[in-house]
């Protein structure tokens, strides 16, 4: 008889690509928002892209029913529109219990790179849906034995030409755009994290569809800018997905009581994770400090 998943034992199931990466990237956080279900907060960073993509969504043309015509000319200028901006990204601090003085610098920069995502997204037709809930599943062998990994997952656009072909756009609000103008890509693969391709590999072959990162930022200088890079399907990524759900699955058979996972697995006092006053609180409820 085929043994039970520690992973379902534990709740953990299905997994989804921000679990992977979680493992991957930091146990620790992983252990304590995932394993043990503790509240974990948000940085201002994140909520400043959560924001902005679902502006982007509420004012695209085809969504909005009054005025499509001051988007269609490539600028916001409705002082309504603008103050319904601020007001999201303000509620979406104040909901992860982020202060003003963190968010603050992002403030300025919502609105111009509203417009440009709008402007870009124009580009690849029509809104299919946004935010399709998608179920997969993943094979793996673990100790001889066949299971498949159940994943959940959501994507952010899917947008059909006009020549009728769909692609999945995810966007992503980045700070590392170059200051000055430059004729070459802004986006490099080099500058692409394993993270976001992972997780646009996963949805491209649940769905069939080609994936693009469109990334959207803001200088001084240079005001918004955005570049997009398509993922291609690199078969490595599956293949360390797979591994770490095996480990994943390993590190729980390893112990008889998950609680004691935290003896085998300590997060860094450095990480930028735990400078959240909930994450510190989390922290601090598993390890004391």
């Amino acid at each position: 008889m085929k043994k039970k998943l520690m992973l379902e034992v534990a709740n953990l199931l299905p997994l989804s690509p921000s679990t992977i990466n979680s493992y991957l990237n930091n146990r620790a956080f992983w252990l304590c928002r995932k394993v043990y279900k503790l509240p974990t907060g948000s940085q201002a960073n994140f909520e400043w892209g959560n924001s902005v993509e679902w502006c982007i969504k509420d004012n695209f043309p085809q969504m909005v029913k009054r005025h499509p015509e001051i988007i269609d000319k490539g600028k916001i200028t409705h002082k309504s529109t603008i103050q319904k901006i601020h007001r999201n990204y303000s509620y979406r601090l104040n909901k992860n219990g982020i202060s003003k003085e963190d968010g603050k610098k992002y403030i300025e920069t919502l609105v111009p790179m509203v417009e440009m995502g709008i402007h870009k997204l124009k580009q690849y037709g029509r809104i299919v849906s946004y935010q399709d809930k998608l179920k997969f599943n993943i094979p793996v062998l673990i100790e001889g034995e066949e299971y498949k990994i159940p994943m959940i997952g959501y994507t952010d656009f899917l947008m059909e030409h006009k020549s009728g072909t769909r692609r999945l756009v995810d966007i992503k609000c980045t700070s590392k755009f170059p200051s000055k103008d430059e004729e070459t890509k802004l986006i490099k693969e080099s500058s692409v994290g394993f993270s976001n391709k992972l997780q646009q590999i996963l949805y491209s072959r649940a769905t069939n569809y080609q994936t693009d990162l469109l990334f959207i930022g803001h200088t001084k200088k240079g005001g918004a800018k955005a570049d997009k890079f398509t993922v291609q399907n690199d078969p490595k990524f599956i293949t360390i997905a797979s591994q770490a759900i095996i480990s994943m699955e390993m590190m729980l058979r390893m112990v008889t009581n998950i609680k004691d996972l935290k003896y085998y697995i300590l997060p860094s006092p450095e990480d930028y994770q735990w400078h959240n006053n909930v994450n510190r609180e989390s922290r601090k409820e598993v390890w004391g400090w």
